[in-house]
């Protein structure tokens, strides 16, 4: 039966495996570019339709993958036959030519005579191959896909009394020609039943079936084959195919009667019996009726109204514009799948809105005369302007930053921006924010609002935004950083509401005209491919935790959210959770590391007209907040690599990394990959009406629209590359330019620093240039001296591993601490360096940030490539305090003084004479005056 209904697709060749989202596309723009109506499309068909069921309409709306029920009988008959007429010719033919000698067995030995110990036979075969097939349904979800694929075509259209035909006549032609006469000519044995069965796997590949699906075909081919070799008879398999499609067809058309208490979908020829619904306007305001919640319901509303029919109890589906409806299955959790980006909450405040309020509206009331023409709204600007292949290639050209403007209070700061210069924060700090939001904010901030305005207005112009002098709150800069994070926030909750208010209005306006064509209309195109359109990627669940709070507290939902309490057992209750009260650690990496200091988080938050929802389904969030670390193991697939959904990604319009300092001391790669997963095409239709996708999804331009906000307290080499090769935003970049202080004065001892510097001429030769001059300039130097105590700092990872290759390979006296070094080992390293047991010891740069150990018995400090964060190089040197003998020696190039902050960056004359000078002596005496020549 499967192979007669692949004859459904004529016009798709077999060797299809199944139409990816990107026909979809393609049908689309043609049809936009065209000016196709809809009755010309029959079907957008897509590679897993499992959340849609089929609709029938005299206009396709969305996806829709049935057929008629002429066409499958037809296909049916007309297939049967060609398989019937082939098999009885093979047999003859095969027969006549093994007479004349030629050897090929005869197949007539294949008989059709049937005895009663088949019947044994041909049940065992059934209950083998159901149990096989329920059990494959219950934990191969490709082969749940692809069977409720090839179900779906069928049982739309068909009568119950029709499964006896499309049942029986399969399992005569098929058996006949694959079983009866191909097997018999390669030989009755298991190699010839192994060899038929896989081609009638591979024949039944296309169509919405994927390999799984095949597969599986391999394995019944081949179990019929065993079973005709056994019984020598055609009927045996026969029997047992008609009797497998009958139960599989009736058991699936049982389940979609009572799946979910609602009554399947009408065929074809019951659509237009169906009564159009009445406008809201010949409704009236009174007499609207009120949507049921459940079966129960609907049955009720019929019994009190007879004219309504069943399928009214389906749940209205504004993502295809409320055009038609669609079943939506519930899952185990209570979440609702299928429509995406327009859910069962937003409808139903759309029905119960309270008068004042505009229907559909989620934060913004009736009082807001939110107007999305209005050009002067940052939001409309930013999304309806449609970018060129022309300003694609001229992004990825190089750019200058033209303009300037002074960082609000932020010394020795300013804002450096391409294109137009942004306009400052004017009198009216929110004149671009609507509603609650707006009345919400002036309310709760007060008199801190405009410390938030300057940042705010940065993110509000929609441009790559890169601010790499930002406070946290770990280094005493609570208000600093709190000024930022609110902005940050303020502006993706403003974006969030704002698109979500687009979409819904643009429901009821559909609903209130159902057979309004929006082909051509650019008003309705509000979408993305998924719901989601905020990512915050943060490094700890600590951070997390202070982000969800903030972002609670700054919306104007009235309810929490019931997940609250699983939250805070997961995340913790409080900032100073983990602080010690006598602590010999410095008190920013107290602040730092309190709290919960996981690293893998990952969930999604909801905003709905009355809460916000915490742990909701991906694909229904608004807000997904993430650690790079979770989101690779998600793009990765889980920990067996056989779950890879990130299809969440493919609609992020604001990508905010805050800490992105503290992210660079776990796995910048991990972000570099979560980065080059945003903005893809989605593998799978996720409930999305194509017809209201914006344009610029279609040409895979989203990257050029998404925003990306990196937030970081010092800048790295990683943090610019990231801006300056996979941000691409086209409305420019802004990015601020510190004039950094130098932290010498930090330094508590009267101590001689001596600055060595080596030739590198690109940053590609930088490392094997520093690593080169350590082995033929400053070992030959180390290796004469006899006293130990030389703390060797490295502040790469690499470069960890590589000095200590080379340290074994000279069979040096030394041991080392690393992140990845267990505990006992640090230890027994740090016991042996002090003891001066080892003269040396090999020390990192991310075992610093993650323990800040107070090394002892460090009599010379080396080192070898300069710490990116600037308060680790005066508390290196501050280990010196304890020795009679202080040595201090830096390694660095031209290149490191590109590095800020850095150490040697303490005034421009140092700079000077460093870039001049082979060497240069630097100190500090205790009252904090530098000296040096």
């Amino acid at each position: 039966m499967t192979l007669g209904v692949s004859a459904l697709s004529c016009r798709c060749p077999l060797p299809f495996k199944g139409w990816k989202l990107q026909s979809s596309v393609a049908t689309w723009k043609y049809m936009r570019s065209r000016r196709h109506r809809l009755t010309e499309v029959i079907t957008f068909a897509t590679k897993n339709t499992k959340r849609k069921k089929e609709k029938f309409s005299k206009r396709v709306r969305g996806f829709a993958v049935g057929a008629p029920r002429t066409a499958v009988l037809q296909a049916c008959t007309l297939t049967s036959g060609l398989l019937l007429a082939g098999g009885i010719l093979l047999r003859r033919a095969s027969h006549l030519v093994s007479l004349n000698g030629w050897p090929i067995a005869d197949p007539t030995d294949v008989s059709l005579n049937f005895e009663t110990w088949h019947l044994e036979l041909v049940a065992g075969l059934v209950i083998v191959i159901s149990s096989g097939r329920y059990i494959l349904l219950q934990t191969w979800s490709d082969f749940r896909d692809s069977s409720e694929a090839a179900n779906r075509q069928i049982l739309t259209s068909l009568e119950p009394l029709d499964y006896i035909v499309v049942a029986c006549l399969p399992g005569i032609s098929e058996e006949l020609l694959f079983r009866g006469a191909m097997m018999p000519i390669l030989g009755l044995n298991w190699i010839s039943a192994l060899i038929i069965g896989t081609i009638f796997g591979v024949l039944h590949l296309g169509n919405g079936r994927k390999y799984s699906f095949a597969i599986w075909a391999t394995f019944v081919g081949f179990a019929y084959g065993i079973g005709t070799i056994a019984s020598s008879s055609i009927i045996v398999p026969m029997a047992s195919l008609h009797k497998q499609y009958y139960r599989r067809f009736t058991l699936a058309r049982y389940q979609e009667l009572t799946k979910v208490g609602r009554a399947p979908l009408p065929s074809p020829r019951d659509m237009g019996k169906r009564k159009p619904m009445p406008s809201a306007a010949a409704r009236g305001p009174k007499n609207r009726p009120k949507r049921p919640r459940s079966a129960k319901q609907g049955a009720e509303l019929r019994e009190e109204n007879p004219q309504l029919s069943e399928h009214d109890d389906e749940i209205v589906d504004t993502e295809s514009g409320a055009a038609g409806t669609v079943q939506r299955d519930k899952k185990e959790n209570g979440s609702f799948q299928g429509t995406a980006q327009s859910d069962e909450e937003d409808i139903e405040d759309e029905y119960d809105a309270p008068s004042g309020d505009a229907p559909g509206d989620t934060i913004n009331n009736g009082n807001d005369c939110f107007d999305e023409t209005e050009t002067s709204c940052s939001f409309h600007r930013h999304v309806s302007h449609i970018i060129t292949n022309e300003e694609v290639k001229a992004l990825m050209k190089n750019y200058k930053f033209k303009w300037e403007m002074p960082a609000v209070d932020i010394p020795r700061s300013k804002w450096v921006g391409t294109g137009e210069k942004v306009q400052e924060a004017c009198d009216d700090h929110l004149h671009d924010v609507k509603g609650k939001l707006r009345d919400h904010w002036q309310h709760m901030l007060s008199d801190h609002l405009n410390s938030r305005m300057s940042f705010f207005s940065l993110c509000n112009s929609y441009r790559d935004i890169m601010h790499c002098n930002k406070k946290p709150f770990y280094l005493k800069s609570n208000g600093p950083d709190s000024s930022t994070m609110d902005a940050y926030l303020m502006h993706a909750l403003n974006h969030v509401h704002r698109t979500r208010n687009v979409v819904i209005r643009n429901d009821a306006k559909l609903r209130n005209d159902a057979d309004r064509d929006i082909s051509d209309d650019k008003t309705y195109l509000d979408q993305g491919f998924t719901r989601p359109k905020v990512l915050f990627l943060l490094p700890l669940k600590s951070f997390a935790r202070r982000i969800v709070k903030r972002l609670i507290q700054l919306s104007p939902l009235p309810q929490k959210d019931s997940a609250m309490g699983q939250f805070k057992k997961e995340f913790g209750e409080s900032d100073d959770e983990g602080i010690p009260e006598h602590s010999t650690k410095p008190a920013d990496f107290d602040l730092l590391f309190a709290g919960d200091i996981d690293d893998h988080f990952l969930f999604g938050v909801k905003l709905t007209k009355k809460s916000i929802k915490l742990y909701s389904n991906f694909y229904s969030s608004d807000i997904i907040v993430a650690s790079p670390l979770a989101l690779k193991r998600k793009i990765d697939g889980g920990e067996h690599g056989k779950e890879k959904d990130f299809d969440f990604l493919s609609s992020i319009e604001i990508v905010v990394v805050d800490h992105a300092d503290v992210i660079s001391m776990q796995n910048w790669e991990h972000l570099e990959a979560v980065f080059e997963q945003l903005n893809q095409l989605p593998s799978k239709e996720h409930g999305t009406n194509v017809m209201r996708i914006r344009p610029w999804y279609l040409d895979r331009h989203a990257q050029y629209y998404r925003q990306t906000i990196l937030l970081s307290s010092y800048l790295t080499p990683e943090i610019n590359a990231l801006f300056n090769g996979l941000c691409l935003n086209y409305e420019g970049k802004i990015k601020m330019v510190t004039e950094y202080a130098g932290v010498l004065p930090k330094i508590e001892l009267d101590l001689r620093q001596v600055y060595e510097r080596f030739d590198a001429s690109s940053i590609s030769e930088a490392d094997d240039a520093r690593f080169d001059y350590f082995c033929n300039k400053v070992y030959p130097k180390i290796q004469d001296l006899d006293e130990g105590g030389l703390l060797l700092f490295v502040s790469s990872y690499f470069e960890y591993i590589r000095i200590s290759n080379f340290l074994k390979s000279k069979e040096a006296s030394f041991c080392r601490i690393g992140e990845a070094t267990s505990q006992q080992d640090i230890s027994r390293s740090r016991v042996w360096f002090f003891e001066g047991k080892k003269k040396i010891l090999l020390y990192s740069e991310r075992s610093h940030f993650y323990h800040r150990y107070k090394i002892r018995g460090t009599k010379h400090l080396l080192i070898y490539s300069l710490p990116g964060r600037k308060e680790f190089y005066p508390e290196l040197v501050n280990m010196l305090g304890e020795s009679e003998i202080r040595k201090c020696n830096v390694l660095f190039s031209r290149l490191d003084l590109l590095k800020a902050p850095t150490p040697l960056l303490h005034d421009e004359s140092v700079v000077a004479r460093l870039e001049k000078k082979k060497w240069h002596m630097g100190g500090t005496e205790k009252n904090g005056e530098r000296k040096g020549g």
